[in-house]
């Protein structure tokens, strides 16, 4: 397998069973051994994971202008902002958030938007920033 094939194998994973929000979220096999029910769920790390993801994604754009990397980087972001923008506390993110036609959340501490249409996780841990100062 080129370094190639293995990178598109990985990403064919990535797009059919760990994409929630546009985070690259944990999954659980509700049946073991049958993939087809794979279902996302949220956790402590989704911002880790699709931050990483994001630079794979920009490293990839850089060097192969390929218009799906840049796209995929895009997304990526767009689910790291929605982090802060949807807790309304200016610099401020939440661990990860979801709708609240998802499944309920199991631990932590959820608030609900002001709409009632999305739950964010506020348990936010200090070694997930970094102070500008």
């Amino acid at each position: 397998m080129t370094l190639e094939e293995k990178a598109a194998h990985y990403e064919k994973m990535i797009d059919d069973r760990h994409l929630r929000h546009g985070f690259v979220s944990s999954c659980r096999i509700l049946a073991p051994g049958n993939i087809s029910t794979s279902q996302t769920a949220d956790t402590d790390n989704d911002g880790l994971w699709t931050a990483m993801y994001l630079a794979a994604q920009a490293y990839r754009y850089a060097v192969t202008g390929s218009e799906d990397a840049l796209q995929k980087a895009r997304r990526s972001m767009r689910a790291l902002v929605r982090l802060e923008e949807i807790t309304g506390i200016p610099g401020f993110f939440a661990r990860s958030f979801k709708s609240v036609n998802e499944p309920p959340p199991g631990g932590g501490e959820w608030h609900p938007t002001p709409d009632g249409k999305w739950l964010w996780k506020g348990d936010t841990s200090s070694d997930e920033a970094v102070d500008k100062q």
